[in-house]
């Protein structure tokens, strides 16, 4: 069985274990949970339960709670717009050129203004408005983070999504320790209220 996006097939020698890991790293968070072949009944039943999480911890983070900040550059400078001279060619001379760069779908966006084509002061304000446009379509400049509280709750709620059901012969069991500490707590103060009873008759 293939690994997928987000969901990777694991076998740790180590610890014996086999199974499936999912993570998803969104916004500078990590979220990873791993789900046990051996806990969840086998490679097929531990994909679906995989699968399941997953789609919910899209979901969720796609609906998480989020703060947005605008990048800031150092004075004078402006994020994506840099200044840089070109090698010198055969009869030495050089020349200074304005770049505007972001990413975009995956590949590096680069455009130039050169100072001989367009005079420093106007080449630079190029690059600039070259480089705003690109922050506008892209949201570039902006800077978003989930809130601790809520990066907390959605690691929590993943999980207990991730923990296997627990098995009904170890459910049978936890019945059972439960009846006989109940019982054991009711003969204890069958064996009080005597023993004050008869305190009080020797009296």
């Amino acid at each position: 069985m293939k690994s997928k996006r987000n969901i990777t097939r694991f076998a740790y020698e180590s610890t014996g274990f086999k199974g499936w890991r999912v993570s998803i790293t969104r916004h500078g968070e990590i979220f990873t949970e791993y789900f046990s072949d051996k806990k969840f009944g086998g490679p097929r039943k531990s994909l679906a339960v995989a699968e399941e999480c997953l789609e919910w911890l899209q979901q969720r983070l796609d609906n998480a709670d989020v703060t947005t900040k605008i990048k800031k550059a150092p004075a004078g400078r402006v994020i994506g717009v840099t200044q840089i001279t070109t090698p010198p060619t055969r009869s030495g001379k050089t020349t200074n050129v304005w770049v505007a760069s972001w990413s975009e779908n995956g590949k590096r966006m680069v455009v130039k203004f050169p100072e001989s084509k367009h005079g420093k002061r106007a080449a630079r304000q190029k690059a600039i408005d070259a480089r705003k446009d690109a922050d506008e379509r892209l949201g570039l400049n902006k800077e978003v983070t989930i809130k601790k509280a809520d990066v907390a709750a959605i690691k929590e709620e993943f999980a207990s999504k991730a923990a296997p059901p627990p098995s009904k012969k170890k459910a049978a069991k936890k019945k059972t320790a439960a009846k006989k500490a109940t019982k054991k707590k009711t003969a204890a103060k069958k064996v009080a209220k005597k023993k004050s009873a008869k305190k009080k008759t020797a009296k």
